[in-house]
């Protein structure tokens, strides 16, 4: 199973290096670009510098527990079988509520 080969791969990048992998990699300015757009606020501070965008993203990445997913701010950090990713989300939906089913 997918499961057990991913939880027992010696292979798999430690966390700290797929946040370094995230760090480098994921478009910052890009969303930046669009929470200016949209003069998306946080809290009291505005729209935030990228700095501070970037900040926030890599502290969801570490607190974001295993086999979860944490989101605020616009971005969401997912923890599956100890692989990390991150998104930037303007608009989602999801049916599961409307359909009272979960998996």
């Amino acid at each position: 199973m997918i499961t057990d080969l991913l939880e027992t791969n010696p292979e798999r990048p430690s966390v700290d290096d797929q946040i370094d992998h995230i760090r480098n990699n994921f478009n910052w300015k890009r969303v930046h670009d669009v929470m200016t757009h949209l003069q998306w606020e946080w809290a009291s501070v505005g729209v935030p510098a990228l700095g501070d965008i970037t900040a926030y993203g890599i502290d969801l990445l570490h607190r974001v527990k295993p086999d979860s997913s944490l989101a605020c701010g616009g971005f969401k950090a997912e923890n599956r079988y100890g692989m990390l990713s991150l998104e930037f989300m303007v608009a989602d939906w999801d049916t599961s509520d409307f359909c009272n089913y979960s998996i």
